[in-house]
C-alpha cells in the first residue's frame, strides 16, 4: 500500500482494499493539504491520531478486502482471517492465512487475545432493519434466524420456539414475531457469546407517499369555488418536485397545467397558481361544465393519481327563456317562484321580474337549503369605468346582534342567508361577477360586526388584505418605512395607477428575493441593492402602462434606499402573515398562542377543528354540556371556509346563531378562517373593502 490514508477517510471508517500490496506504512495517515511541514500542535495531532500496526484481519466474502480485528474482537467460526507476519527483503508482507474452525489456528487466536464462538455458529438474523445500530429491527414484522453449526433451530429469550421455519438461500430460517424491547436468539441453553442479542423498536409515524383529493366526491363546482384541495404526502422532505394537473372532458381539448413544487409534503388549494389556471380555463369552456371531467394529478416519484369530477348536483333548475324556476320533484319537475336581489338591495326578496340592465342574483323560491346554493347572477352593465365599482354603494338597516331581525334592524339569519347567496351563485360576464364580489365584501363585513364584534370588524377592514400573502406583507411593510415612495420618485395619485403599481412592486420583489426565509439568513449589502431595482423596474412596468394608454409618463426614475432599511422591511413582513393586530382581541393568552403558531399550510378541516377544540373555553363554564361543541365549531368555520359542504348539515343557522353569545370563540374561528385563506392564496379580488 504505497499511499497514505486520508484523516477525512480514516475518521469516517472507510476500507482499504489490499490488492496487490506493498510496503506497509508507519504512518498512514496525512493532511489532506499534502502540507509537508505541519506546525508542531498539527503534526503532534497526527501522531496521536496513527492507528496501532494491526497483525490479524477478517477477510471479508469475495476475499478482496480485509478488516482489521482490534483485541477482545470475537470471532466466529466460520471466518477466515490474515495474520501479517513479516516484510521480506523486497518490502512485500508476508502472510498467514487462518481458519477459525481449525482447532489449531484457533488456539492460536486466543493466545492473541480474540474469543472464539466454539462448537456452533451464532445464528445470523434477518428482518426489517432500523436505522442506527446494527440489531435494531422494526415491530411488526418477523424475524429471521438460521441454525447453528449442530443443526438446532434457536430460540427467542431461551423459552420462545419458532412460529414457523423457511427453506431460503441453502439455509432453514426459523421464523420469530419479537414484540417490541429488548431479545436474545440462539441456541436453546447456549452460553451467551454463542447468541445474537437484538432490538425491536417501533416504527416511526410515517407519512405514505400519496396523493389525495379532497373531498372524497368531488365535483367541478369544488374546483371552480375554490374548495377543492389536493394533498401530496411524503415520508421526507422533498424539493423541487416536478407537478402537472390535466383536466380531461370528452369531446373537449385537455386543459394542462404544469408547476414546479418549492417542498412536499404540502396542498394545493385555494388560488394556487395551479389551480387557478385550470379554473380560468374551465369558466371559459362552459360546455364542460354540463359533463364529468377525469382530474389527473401526476408528480414526479409518485403514483399517478386520477378522480372524476362529476357536475353538481342542481334540483333547481332556471330557464333563460322563460326566465322561471323548477324544482325535481320525485324524478318530475314542478314550477317554482323566484327572489331576486341587487347591488342596491342586496337581501333577496319575492318578486315577479327584474330589469336586465341591473346586475341581479335570482333564486328559486323554496326553504329548501340547496335554494341558496342555487342562485344565478344575471343582468348588469356591458361595460364599466375604472373606480366605478368603489362608487357603488350596499345600502344596510342597522344590525342586530340577534339571529332575527326586528324593528327594522337585521338579524344573524337574513344577513347570513344573503351572503351565501351571492357567494355561491353562478355569474354570467367578468363584470357581473366583479359586483357580485363586492356586495360579497359587504355582506361578509356585516356578518363579521355580528359576530366578531364592531371593534374586530374596524381592525379588519382597515387591514391590506394584500398582506395576506408573504409578498404582499413585504410589500406592505416597506411601504410603511417609505422605502417605495418619497424622494427620488414619482408621486401617482390616480387609484387604478396606484393598484398597477402595487401589484408591480408585489411581483418584482418577490423576483428578487425567492425565499423571504434565505433572505434575512443570508442577507448582504447586494440584497439591499437588487431590491433597489425592483422597485425601479415596478415604476418602469407602470411608466410602459401609462405610455401604452397614451397618457403623459413621468421620468426615468432611479433610487437609493439604506440596504438596513430593506432588512427592517423583511423582518416586520416575517410577522405580518400571523395578523399580530388581532391579538387583543383573542382570549385567552393560551388560545391566542395556540392558533398562532400552527402551520395552517398542512392542515386540514378536521384538523382545524381539533385546534378550535383543543384551546376552546367555553362560555357557560360549568359542567354538563358545552354550549359551543365541535359540530358549532365545524359550522362555524365552513361559513368561512367551505358555505357549500355547510348547507349540508342539518340546523346549520341554529348552530350559527350559538356565536352570537360567544364573541371570543366566533373570533377564534374567524381568525382561523383567515389564516387557512392565507396559506391557500384564497384572497379576494381588489375592490373595495
Amino acid at each position: 500500500m504505497r499511499e497514505g490514508v486520508s484523516l477525512r477517510f480514516f475518521l469516517a471508517g472507510g476500507e482499504i482494499a489490499l490488492g496487490q500490496v506493498s510496503a506497509w506504512p508507519n504512518s498512514p495517515l496525512r493532511r489532506g493539504d499534502e502540507a509537508e511541514a505541519p506546525s508542531a500542535a498539527a503534526g503532534n495531532l497526527l501522531e496521536m491520531l496513527q492507528p496501532e500496526e494491526a497483525e490479524f484481519f477478517r477477510l471479508e466474502p469475495g476475499e478482496r478486502t480485509a478488516v482489521a480485528l482490534l483485541p477482545g474482537d470475537v470471532i466466529e467460526a466460520d471466518w477466515q482471517v490474515l495474520r501479517a507476519l513479516r516484510v521480506d527483503e523486497q518490502g512485500v508482507p508476508v502472510l498467514q492465512r487462518l481458519d477459525a474452525s481449525v482447532n489449531r489456528d484457533a488456539d492460536l487466536l486466543r493466545k492473541n487475545g480474540y474469543g472464539i464462538r466454539d462448537g456452533r455458529l451464532a445464528p445470523k438474523l434477518l428482518g426489517l432493519p432500523m436505522s442506527g445500530m446494527p440489531g435494531q429491527f422494526a415491530a411488526g414484522f418477523p424475524v429471521l434466524a438460521t441454525s447453528g453449526y449442530d443443526g438446532k433451530l434457536p430460540v427467542l429469550n431461551d423459552t420462545v420456539h419458532s412460529t414457523g421455519r423457511l427453506r431460503l438461500a441453502s439455509w432453514d430460517w426459523a421464523i420469530f414475531r419479537p414484540a417490541a424491547g429488548t431479545h436474545v436468539i440462539g441456541p436453546e441453553g447456549a452460553e451467551d457469546v454463542e447468541r445474537i442479542h437484538l432490538q425491536v423498536l417501533e416504527a416511526p409515524d410515517v407519512e405514505p407517499a400519496e396523493i389525495t383529493v379532497h373531498p372524497r366526491d368531488a365535483t367541478l363546482t369544488d374546483l371552480l369555488d375554490g374548495t377543492l384541495e389536493i394533498r401530496i404526502k411524503a415520508p421526507l422532505a422533498l424539493e423541487a418536485v416536478a407537478i402537472r394537473l390535466r383536466l380531461t372532458a370528452l369531446g373537449e381539448p385537455d386543459i394542462v397545467s404544469d408547476g414546479i413544487l418549492e417542498r412536499l409534503p404540502t396542498y394545493i388549494a385555494g388560488r394556487a397558481p395551479l389551480l387557478q389556471a385550470l379554473r380560468t380555463e374551465l369558466t371559459e369552456r362552459r360546455v364542460v361544465l354540463q359533463r364529468a371531467a377525469r382530474l389527473v394529478v401526476e408528480a414526479r416519484g409518485f403514483v399517478p393519481v386520477r378522480v372524476t369530477l362529476r357536475p353538481a348536483h342542481r334540483p333547481f333548475r332556471f330557464d333563460r327563456l322563460s326566465l322561471n324556476w323548477t324544482s325535481e320533484v320525485d324524478e318530475g319537475e314542478k314550477p317554482v317562484g323566484s327572489m331576486t336581489a341587487t347591488l342596491s338591495a342586496p337581501f333577496p326578496s319575492a318578486t315577479a321580474g327584474f330589469t336586465q340592465s341591473d346586475t341581479t342574483l335570482l333564486l328559486p323560491d323554496s326553504d329548501s337549503p340547496a335554494a341558496l346554493a342555487s342562485g344565478l347572477v344575471v343582468g348588469g352593465p356591458k361595460t364599466i369605468r375604472p373606480g366605478e365599482i368603489e362608487q357603488t354603494q350596499v345600502p344596510f338597516p342597522r344590525l342586530l346582534r340577534e339571529p332575527a331581525s326586528r324593528d327594522g334592524q337585521l338579524g344573524l339569519a337574513e344577513v347570513a342567508r344573503a351572503l351565501l347567496a351571492w357567494r355561491l351563485a353562478e355569474v354570467l360576464g367578468p363584470i357581473a361577477d366583479w359586483q357580485r364580489r363586492h356586495v360579497v365584501n359587504r355582506l361578509e363585513a356585516a356578518v363579521v360586526e355580528q359576530l366578531c364584534g364592531r371593534c374586530w370588524q374596524c381592525v379588519e377592514a382597515g387591514v391590506d388584505l394584500s398582506l395576506l400573502s408573504p409578498y404582499g406583507a413585504f410589500r406592505r411593510s416597506a411601504e410603511e418605512l417609505g422605502l417605495l415612495s418619497g424622494r427620488d420618485l414619482p408621486v401617482v395619485t390616480q387609484p387604478h395607477d396606484i393598484q398597477f403599481l402595487r401589484r408591480r412592486i408585489t411581483t418584482r420583489l418577490e423576483e428578487a428575493v425567492p425565499n423571504l426565509s434565505d433572505a434575512l439568513s443570508e442577507w448582504d449589502e447586494q440584497l439591499g441593492g437588487d431590491l433597489d431595482l425592483a422597485v425601479i423596474d415596478a415604476y418602469e412596468d407602470l411608466r410602459s402602462h401609462l405610455i401604452a394608454a397614451g397618457r403623459e409618463p413621468f421620468e426615468e426614475v432611479d433610487m437609493s434606499r439604506r440596504p438596513e432599511a430593506w432588512r427592517n422591511a423583511l423582518e416586520r413582513a416575517r410577522e405580518m402573515p400571523l395578523l399580530p393586530m388581532f391579538r387583543q382581541f383573542i382570549l385567552p393568552e393560551a388560545r391566542w398562542t395556540a392558533l398562532m403558531s400552527n402551520p395552517y399550510e398542512i392542515l386540514t378541516e378536521d384538523e382545524l377543528i381539533d385546534l378550535l377544540d383543543a384551546c376552546h373555553v367555553d362560555a357557560r363554564r360549568r359542567s354538563g354540556p358545552r354550549w359551543i361543541g365541535r359540530a358549532e365549531l365545524r359550522t362555524m368555520l365552513q361559513f368561512w371556509t367551505s358555505p357549500r359542504a355547510l348547507l349540508d348539515a342539518d340546523d346549520w343557522l341554529g348552530l350559527l346563531a350559538k356565536s352570537l353569545s360567544d364573541v371570543q370563540t366566533a373570533r377564534a374561528v374567524r381568525y382561523v378562517a383567515l389564516r387557512r385563506k392565507l396559506s391557500r392564496l384564497d384572497l379576494p379580488g381588489e375592490i373595495a373593502a
